[in-house]
């Protein structure tokens, strides 16, 4: 077992599906088929993820890439994608009962810096993250995975052991560079 845990947060921690958060948002779903891929665009997030973009600039883009009538519901739609991210409960599971042995607990994720702020209108996400020791949103120190940068500003910040610590994530190239910064490592499918 290690002392520190240390979460990704989309598609680890929350199912991070741009169709189904444009869905529970646009009840029709060919209108929903032709905003999600435009809303959220790596075009944009790449950007958001490194604080970058502001989310006004994200919804100027935005505009100009769908019709007048459709604008409003895309922007609810990006207004409101925290909110409506679902929670993973194999991960929910595992951080209770990691929580519950006193294991540290932490987040290391490529996100926006609003996600601080909007985070908690999620009730399942404010139940998670009063769990943690720490939380690193890329947006808001303008580092990205898989730079190793942002593997040692966590380190730092926090003062983990890089090898009692387990790091998660879907990404294979985060996994990577983790690996060779000498964090233990679990690819999370």
């Amino acid at each position: 077992m290690y002392s520190n845990y240390i979460f990704d947060i989309g598609n680890v921690i929350v199912n991070f599906n741009p169709f189904y958060l444009t869905n529970a948002e646009i009840k029709d779903e060919a209108v929903s088929r032709l905003l999600a891929p435009v809303i959220f665009d790596r075009l944009y997030w790449d950007k958001i993820d490194e604080g970058t973009i502001t989310s006004a600039e994200v919804k100027t883009e935005i505009s100009k890439r769908i019709e007048k009538k459709y604008r409003n519901a895309a922007f609810t739609v990006f207004d409101n994608w925290v909110k409506n991210l679902t929670v993973i409960e194999q991960t929910k599971n595992r951080i209770d009962t990691l929580y519950n042995q006193g294991k540290k607990l932490y987040a290391l994720s490529n996100i926006s810096k609003d996600f601080r702020e909007l985070y908690p209108q999620n009730p399942e996400l404010s139940d998670i993250f009063s769990k943690f020791d720490g939380l690193v949103f890329s947006g808001e120190i303008g580092l990205t995975k898989p730079k190793p940068e942002i593997f040692e500003y966590l380190v730092k910040q926090f003062g983990i052991t890089k090898s009692d610590s387990l790091f998660i994530d879907d990404n294979i190239d985060n996994i990577n560079t983790a690996k060779a910064l000498g964090f233990n490592t679990l690819h999370f499918k």
